[in-house]
């Protein structure tokens, strides 16, 4: 018997509900996927990171416009210029 995996995590970072929709469409019929939705960014993203431990981040363009927020390894996500 095989052994049970846990499932790989994505953290989807957005206020857009139509852009929630597709991501969860996209990623419904995989097993091995944990889709986690937060519609604000949190006063600390690196808690979240640590928290989840996603293997991919993502996150809505529109909060980039809003401000620079730190992220887990001391990676920053900054605003274009």
């Amino acid at each position: 018997m095989a052994a049970k995996t846990e499932p790989r995590t994505i953290l989807l970072i957005s206020k857009d509900i139509e852009l929630a929709k597709a991501v969860r469409k996209e990623f419904f019929n995989e097993r091995d996927l944990l889709l986690v939705e937060k519609s604000e960014i949190p006063d600390d993203p690196a808690q979240l990171v640590a928290e989840t431990q996603p293997i991919l981040i993502l996150i809505d363009y529109t909060y980039l416009l809003e401000k620079t927020f730190p992220l887990a390894g001391g990676m920053n996500v900054f605003p274009p210029s």
